[in-house]
């Protein structure tokens, strides 16, 4: 008997446990006994401990130094963040310091540190995350999310559950918790899910010896060009070795970005022969996740979780080779056609799907995974019964990638996306060579067809030339293709973008000529509607009823979109012009060239049967004419709400100045404060986020001091106290950019002191702000120097690079508040020194008299980002050298 058959007869057992907690007396759950298992003492929480923690103030932290050296090593406190769910609180939370790096009044760190989580405050352990640094360079490197998971139908008693993850690429992105564990709904869109990455679920059995990878085995995803974006993702599913299926998929031409990270374009999802679904899986009796196939232990690797060994997995650079030579038991392909990867089936939320492309399920093919993208806009192309490895081809006639022996092909246009089949296209391989050959339309989807192509054709009769009848080329693949000019493409990243990337640069500029000239033969039959320029929705008789026009325009910045709608209505036309024209031989050397997708030949027929002269419109202008509408302001500024306050910000972050001290408020995502900050409270957490930094009496983020034949004058009156004279007002606010003014008066000694002049900007788009400083007055004959300072945190990193000018502080000042960083970017060849003072630490720079130099202030709230698990002080250190790279200032 297996293990698995194993750990289903002990499901028939009745086990009772007698063990007792210490503390308490009572009898141990499963579930705690699994945590203690896995944890040992630290899931055991201490009873006078936690009643001081429960009763104590919320988000005080309690220091644990248990064997009286002076150094805790743990930090107890309830958990006050606003991430987490009010389901949750109180949230008393136990971190136990396992890289010795804890210090009293020190937050505990989120890259070797154990955090056990008690939901409730009630004394039992809940949750756990397991920050783990692999390599000893103080960056996460692998997580841990530990769960219960309840009494398992697969293994048949209670269970213990992780996700576990590796950052492979060492970008130091990994995941959010809500409650310290994993909720969908609130955390994948924080996850980052990205770049070069890997999870397994794993479970462990109340009476199992190891983790057992538990269907995410693995879940993967590549980043081929190391911008920091998957390009691919390959979800393998089964139990232990056995593989149950796959989903493989693409971001097809490479539209992803740091902004919009996930923007996959198509899948191939398979299942394996002998699944639990199928006759020859049920007949055997297997059971969910498990299957004919199983990989090889050469493809595989273990580990061990908290001592414990895990069960094989694929490996990172394996799982590809493996999964590409199998024969599956049915295969689907799922193109998204209209560019939005989003919740389908649900409609849920309408952010782009991390998982890839999901296909939906359908009476042939069952689901995998959820949600999927839905049934509309999609196109599926269907294998029942493969005799071979996956093999995909280019087809030249619609310009598409294809799957290799499709049984059955399709999409369901939704066009005004209300939910409704709009038309329906069919693809049809006739001569069963592997190779589609015939594309039908049915295009208004009352079940006639409307229109039908084939490539390699001949007139069916002379009485008809738009219709046509295939001509018969069996053989191979090789063959088939050469017959029309496709090739096979290889199901791997570079092959598919070598392929799509031009294709999505070209086609839509070929078909919005060809639909202007089908609209104008039209125009010449009398057509009213075929006006010119046209809008999508006026060519189709259709309204989005359902669609907001901000985000139609948005869709229609994608060429895959446009591309869509174009082939849509250029379909459309062709039915229309084929009702109102009838003429033999233009029909019989269009349908040629729409046989062969000789976009241009079919333009050129039209030329010259309808003596169409005018001008081709502009590709370009058009785009951007139907992607024109209202822009929401992006730049924002604001005083007086407190005075002497003048703020500047862009939708990424909002910077503030009074009495000389810089000051920056924190966001949760884009958006503008200052036309409403009046109205806010932002010193606790928000939902759009904080009051970031604690300025005291020193100069915040990039306050400055001028030193005069060496003698320190800080430009500021911290707390409105002292001698000098502030002016401010805004300076200019266009579309892209805020830009306001800062002038502090009677810097430096009698009788000739100076004027110290800000000019600090907003960017659309940028989370900097360049600040040009100028001194005027003075002794022409004073020595010179700026010190651009930062306000000292409590628990800091920081780091200079004088080569490329850069110095950056990354710390926390409050619990409250959490990690900030903080930089300044400078002429690196302007630097003198380095000066650390009580409250704050300076980049001293030289500065002429009565000339402008340039500087960059960058700030940043980590648990504003949308990926937070765990940027290092290493990291942003890399952002502003990256930015004086930009900037090159001098």
């Amino acid at each position: 008997m297996n293990r698995f058959a194993c750990f289903f007869s002990l499901g028939l057992i009745i086990v009772t446990f007698s063990l007792l907690s210490e503390g308490n007396g009572a009898e141990k759950s499963g579930k705690q006994q699994l945590f203690e298992r896995v944890f040992g003492d630290a899931a055991i929480l201490d009873p006078a401990i936690h009643e001081q923690v429960r009763e104590g103030k919320p988000g005080e932290r309690h220091y644990i130094d248990k064997d009286g050296d002076g150094r805790p090593e743990e930090v107890w406190f309830i958990d006050t963040a606003l991430r987490h769910p009010e389901s949750y609180r109180p949230l008393l939370v136990r971190v136990i310091d396992e890289d010795g790096d804890l210090r009293e009044g020190d937050e505990p760190d989120i890259d070797s540190d154990l955090y056990i989580a008690d939901w409730k405050a009630d004394g039992s352990v809940d949750s756990a995350v397991d920050y783990t640094d692999c390599d000893g360079d103080n960056d996460l490197d692998e997580m841990g999310i530990y769960f219960s998971g309840g009494t398992s139908g697969y293994f048949g008693e209670e269970v213990l559950r992780v996700w576990w993850s590796r950052d492979v690429g060492d970008d130091n992105l990994l995941w959010r918790d809500v409650g310290f564990n994993y909720n969908q709904t609130l955390c994948q869109y924080h996850c980052h899910f990205g770049g070069d990455e890997e999870l397994v679920a794993f479970a462990l059995p109340l009476h199992g010896d190891e983790w057992v990878p538990f269907f995410e085995n693995p879940f993967l995803f590549y980043d081929h060009d190391h911008d920091g974006v998957s390009e691919e993702v390959l979800r393998i599913s089964g139990v232990g070795r056995y593989v149950e299926c796959i989903r493989h998929s693409f971001d097809a031409d490479n539209d992803a970005t740091w902004d919009a990270p996930r923007d996959y374009d198509v899948s191939l999802t398979a299942w394996a022969p002998g699944a639990s679904w199928t006759e020859k899986g049920k007949s055997e009796g297997k059971q969910r996740g498990e299957s004919d196939t199983l990989f090889d232990e050469c493809f595989a690797e273990r580990i061990t979780l908290r001592g414990i060994p895990t069960g094989p997995f694929l490996r990172h650079q394996f799982a590809p080779r493996f999964a590409l030579p199998l024969v599956w038991e049915r295969m689907i392909l799922t193109w998204d056609e209209i560019d939005w990867n989003v919740d389908g089936q649900r409609y849920a939320d309408t952010d782009e799907r991390w998982e890839g492309i999901i296909a939906d399920g359908n009476e042939d093919f069952p689901q995998v995974g959820g949600p999927s993208c839905g049934p509309l806009n999609k196109r599926n192309e269907l294998v029942l019964k493969p005799t071979g490895p996956a093999r995909f081809y280019y087809h030249p006639t619609d310009q598409r990638i294809h799957l290799y022996g499709a049984d059955r092909a399709w999409i369901k246009v939704d066009a005004n996306l209300d939910r409704e089949v709009d038309a329906v296209y069919k693809f049809l391989d006739h001569n069963e060579d592997g190779v589609i050959d015939t594309w039908i339309l049915d295009v208004d989807a009352d079940g006639v067809m409307d229109d039908v192509w084939h490539y390699t054709i001949e007139p069916s009769n002379e009485d008809d030339p738009t219709s046509s009848r295939l001509v018969n080329t069996p053989g191979s693949i090789g063959e088939a293709l050469a017959s029309i000019g496709g090739k096979e493409i290889g199901w791997n990243w570079p092959e598919i973008n070598a392929v799509m990337e031009p294709v999505l640069q070209e086609v839509p500029k070929k078909l919005f000529a060809l639909n202007q000239r089908l609209t104008e033969a039209l125009i010449s039959f009398g057509d009213t509607k075929a006006t010119h320029p046209f809008t999508l929705a006026r060519d189709w008789d259709l309204a989005f009823p359902s669609v907001d026009e901000a985000f139609m325009r948005k869709l229609l910045t994608s060429d895959e979109t446009l591309r869509f709608y174009l082939d849509l209505l250029k379909d459309r036309l062709i039915i229309k012009l084929k009702k109102r024209f009838q003429e033999k031989e233009f029909w019989t050397t269009f349908t040629k060239s729409r046989s062969t997708g000789d976009l241009d030949g079919m333009r050129m027929r039209l030329e010259e049967q309808f003596k169409l002269t005018h001008p081709i419109d502009d590709f370009d202008g058009w785009k951007a004419d139907i992607q024109k509408g209202p822009v929401p302001p992006k730049t924002a500024w604001a005083q007086d709400w407190v005075p002497p306050n003048i703020g500047w910000e862009s939708e990424k972050i909002a910077y503030r100045v009074y009495w000389g001290q810089f000051d920056f408020f924190g966001k949760k995502g884009d958006r503008l404060l200052y036309p409403t900050i009046g109205s806010m409270s932002y010193h606790d957490e928000t939902e759009w986020g904080i009051d970031a930094l604690l300025v005291g009496d020193s100069p915040g983020c990039g306050g400055v001091t001028l030193y005069i034949n060496g003698k320190a004058y800080p430009v500021r009156n911290p707390a409105g106290k002292g001698n000098l004279i502030f002016e401010k007002r805004l300076l200019s606010q266009e579309d892209e950019q805020v830009t306001i003014e800062l002038t502090a008066k009677g810097v430096g000694p009698e009788p000739d002191p100076y004027t110290v002049r800000f000019v600090c900007a907003a960017l659309t788009g940028r989370a900097d702000t360049p600040i040009s400083i100028q001194v005027d007055g003075g002794d022409p004959e004073d020595d010179l120097a700026l010190g651009i300072g930062f306000t000292k945190l409590p628990q800091e990193e920081l780091m200079l690079d004088t080569n490329a000018g850069v110095l950056s502080v990354w710390g926390s000042q409050t619990p409250v508040i959490g990690t900030i960083g903080m930089g300044v970017v400078f002429p690196s060849e302007r630097f003198l020194h380095m000066e650390t003072l009580p409250d704050e630490n300076q980049a001293v720079i030289s500065i002429e008299r009565g000339k402008p130099l340039v500087y960059h202030i960058q700030c940043d709230w980590l648990r504003g980002r949308r990926f937070d698990r765990s940027p290092s002080a290493s990291d942003w250190l890399n952002e502003l050298r990256a930015l004086a790279a930009r900037m090159n200032l001098k």
